[in-house]
Protein backbone atom coordinates (compact mmCIF):
# COMPACT_ATOMS: atom_id res chain seq x y z
CA UNK A 1 0.00 0.00 0.00
CA UNK A 2 3.05 2.64 0.47
CA UNK A 3 4.56 1.18 -2.74
CA UNK A 4 4.29 3.74 -5.95
CA UNK A 5 2.17 2.53 -8.25
CA UNK A 6 3.19 3.10 -11.69
CA UNK A 7 1.10 2.33 -15.37
CA UNK A 8 3.24 0.34 -17.28
CA UNK A 9 1.98 2.85 -20.56
CA UNK A 10 3.78 5.77 -18.31
CA UNK A 11 7.21 3.51 -18.65
CA UNK A 12 7.30 2.56 -22.04
CA UNK A 13 6.24 6.46 -23.57
CA UNK A 14 8.17 8.06 -20.74
CA UNK A 15 12.02 8.55 -20.45
CA UNK A 16 11.25 10.25 -17.22
CA UNK A 17 9.76 7.44 -15.87
CA UNK A 18 12.16 4.95 -17.05
CA UNK A 19 15.01 6.99 -15.72
CA UNK A 20 13.61 6.91 -12.06
CA UNK A 21 12.70 3.04 -12.18
CA UNK A 22 15.96 1.43 -13.86
CA UNK A 23 15.70 -1.85 -12.93
CA UNK A 24 12.03 -2.02 -14.29
CA UNK A 25 13.13 -0.57 -17.35
CA UNK A 26 15.91 -3.01 -17.74
CA UNK A 27 13.43 -5.62 -17.20
CA UNK A 28 10.83 -4.51 -19.60
CA UNK A 29 13.82 -4.08 -22.14
CA UNK A 30 15.19 -7.64 -21.50
CA UNK A 31 11.37 -9.08 -22.26
CA UNK A 32 10.91 -6.79 -25.34
CA UNK A 33 14.44 -7.97 -26.63
CA UNK A 34 13.78 -11.89 -26.40
CA UNK A 35 10.21 -11.26 -27.60
CA UNK A 36 11.50 -9.81 -31.14
CA UNK A 37 14.37 -11.82 -30.96
CA UNK A 38 11.76 -14.74 -30.74
CA UNK A 39 9.86 -13.48 -33.89
CA UNK A 40 12.31 -13.13 -35.37
CA UNK A 41 13.84 -16.44 -35.68
CA UNK A 42 10.10 -17.80 -35.97
CA UNK A 43 9.72 -15.55 -38.97
CA UNK A 44 13.18 -16.76 -40.38
CA UNK A 45 12.95 -20.96 -39.92
CA UNK A 46 9.63 -20.65 -41.43
CA UNK A 47 10.77 -18.26 -44.72
CA UNK A 48 13.36 -20.68 -44.66
CA UNK A 49 10.82 -24.33 -44.85
CA UNK A 50 8.84 -22.41 -47.05
CA UNK A 51 11.63 -21.40 -49.53
CA UNK A 52 13.03 -25.25 -49.60
CA UNK A 53 9.69 -26.77 -49.94
CA UNK A 54 8.78 -24.02 -53.42
CA UNK A 55 12.17 -24.96 -54.30
CA UNK A 56 11.98 -28.74 -54.24
CA UNK A 57 8.05 -28.13 -55.33
CA UNK A 58 6.85 -30.49 -52.65
CA UNK A 59 3.66 -30.19 -49.99
CA UNK A 60 4.72 -32.63 -47.39
CA UNK A 61 7.05 -34.51 -45.56
CA UNK A 62 6.59 -37.40 -47.40
CA UNK A 63 7.21 -36.18 -50.32
CA UNK A 64 10.39 -33.88 -49.38
CA UNK A 65 11.80 -37.58 -48.04
CA UNK A 66 11.61 -38.66 -51.11
CA UNK A 67 12.62 -35.68 -53.42
CA UNK A 68 15.94 -35.83 -50.85
CA UNK A 69 16.51 -39.24 -51.24
CA UNK A 70 16.36 -39.27 -55.07
CA UNK A 71 18.89 -36.01 -55.09
CA UNK A 72 20.99 -37.28 -53.07
CA UNK A 73 21.46 -40.42 -55.21
CA UNK A 74 21.88 -37.86 -58.28
CA UNK A 75 24.84 -36.07 -56.72
CA UNK A 76 26.42 -38.78 -55.08
CA UNK A 77 25.77 -41.80 -56.93
CA UNK A 78 28.57 -43.50 -54.33
CA UNK A 79 25.49 -43.59 -51.98
CA UNK A 80 24.04 -46.30 -54.22
CA UNK A 81 24.50 -49.20 -52.69
CA UNK A 82 23.19 -53.33 -52.12
CA UNK A 83 21.61 -52.37 -48.42
CA UNK A 84 18.72 -54.26 -47.35
CA UNK A 85 17.10 -54.23 -44.39
CA UNK A 86 18.67 -58.02 -44.14
CA UNK A 87 22.29 -55.97 -43.38
CA UNK A 88 21.27 -55.26 -40.29
CA UNK A 89 20.62 -58.80 -38.80
CA UNK A 90 24.16 -60.22 -40.32
CA UNK A 91 27.88 -59.85 -39.72
CA UNK A 92 30.87 -59.25 -42.30
CA UNK A 93 33.21 -62.28 -42.17
CA UNK A 94 36.03 -60.05 -41.18
CA UNK A 95 34.01 -59.28 -37.56
CA UNK A 96 33.34 -62.64 -37.31
CA UNK A 97 36.71 -63.97 -37.91
CA UNK A 98 38.12 -61.37 -35.31
CA UNK A 99 35.91 -62.37 -32.68
CA UNK A 100 36.38 -65.99 -33.34
CA UNK A 101 39.88 -65.46 -33.34
CA UNK A 102 39.47 -63.10 -30.19
CA UNK A 103 38.06 -66.25 -28.04
CA UNK A 104 40.15 -68.80 -29.40
CA UNK A 105 43.28 -66.51 -27.70
CA UNK A 106 41.20 -65.83 -24.23
CA UNK A 107 40.59 -69.43 -24.08
CA UNK A 108 43.78 -70.13 -24.03
CA UNK A 109 44.64 -67.32 -21.95
CA UNK A 110 42.62 -69.11 -19.22
CA UNK A 111 43.90 -72.56 -19.69
CA UNK A 112 47.33 -71.15 -19.45
CA UNK A 113 46.58 -69.33 -16.27
CA UNK A 114 48.04 -66.24 -17.40
CA UNK A 115 46.94 -63.37 -15.44
CA UNK A 116 49.15 -60.27 -15.09
CA UNK A 117 47.17 -58.47 -12.83
CA UNK A 118 44.84 -60.02 -9.99
CA UNK A 119 41.22 -59.15 -10.96
CA UNK A 120 39.73 -56.77 -8.95
CA UNK A 121 35.72 -56.55 -8.57
CA UNK A 122 36.37 -53.63 -12.00
CA UNK A 123 37.61 -56.21 -13.68
CA UNK A 124 35.28 -58.82 -13.03
CA UNK A 125 32.43 -56.22 -14.33
CA UNK A 126 34.38 -55.50 -17.27
CA UNK A 127 34.86 -59.26 -18.38
CA UNK A 128 31.49 -59.56 -17.94
CA UNK A 129 30.13 -56.53 -19.77
CA UNK A 130 33.15 -57.81 -22.73
CA UNK A 131 31.27 -61.54 -22.72
CA UNK A 132 28.25 -59.89 -22.80
CA UNK A 133 28.72 -58.09 -25.53
CA UNK A 134 30.53 -61.01 -27.24
CA UNK A 135 27.44 -62.83 -27.32
CA UNK A 136 28.09 -66.78 -28.69
CA UNK A 137 32.15 -65.31 -29.12
CA UNK A 138 32.39 -65.63 -25.53
CA UNK A 139 33.37 -68.64 -23.76
CA UNK A 140 30.33 -69.45 -21.71
CA UNK A 141 28.13 -67.14 -23.29
CA UNK A 142 26.85 -63.79 -21.58
CA UNK A 143 26.79 -63.73 -17.55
Amino acid sequence: MGRMQLKIVELFEDPAVRAANPKLAAYLFAGRAFMIGSGLAITGSLAATMAVAMAMKVNTLKEFSTKARELALQRFPALRGNYTSEDDNGTDEGSSQFLKELREEIAREEAEGAQEFPEGSVHSIIRDRVRFELGPFAKGGSS
